[in-house]
């Protein structure tokens, strides 16, 4: 057997849905994203997020309110998200199903860890960490996502 004897026979078996059953439900709709760290990569990224209509910008973070003010006008669609200082407030907002996490690498390892705890979705800028102890942490986190 080849790959398009193969081919053919799986197209032959796919069974075929309404749009309305694959898209009609809650489960697909926009996941909610928060951004922890709005600094200029933070803003980058959110601007990308913005654009995807699977994805609403739904909270941002970060310890300085001017990066905050920053992000609420140079991301798309961010003016009414909700404001936080502390990301421990931002991951037990109920509603959020994902997060950005932009901020200073030294930080990742702590955010990501966090992020996890809380049972979000992650997105973490590179690099994972700062030092070789803060990698493994990170990924010790990553095992025990689910």
């Amino acid at each position: 057997m080849n790959r398009r004897q193969a081919l053919a026979g799986l197209t032959a078996n796919l069974t075929i849905v309404s749009p309305h059953t694959a898209f009609g439900s809650q489960a697909n709709s926009a996941v909610a994203v928060g951004i922890i760290g709005t600094g200029g990569r933070g803003r980058y990224d959110g601007a990308f997020f913005a654009k995807d209509p699977r994805a609403q910008i739904a909270a941002l973070c970060d310890l300085y309110p001017d990066q905050i003010d920053r992000a609420k006008t140079q991301i798309p669609a961010a003016d009414s998200a909700k404001v936080f200082t502390r990301f421990q407030d931002l991951l037990a907002a109920p509603g959020i199903d994902a997060v950005v996490i932009t901020t200073p690498v030294y930080l990742h390892p702590e955010h990501f860890e966090a992020a996890v705890q809380a049972r979000k979705h992650i997105y973490c800028e590179k690099p994972a960490g700062a030092s070789v102890t803060g990698v493994k942490r990170l990924l010790a986190a990553a095992e025990k996502a689910d």
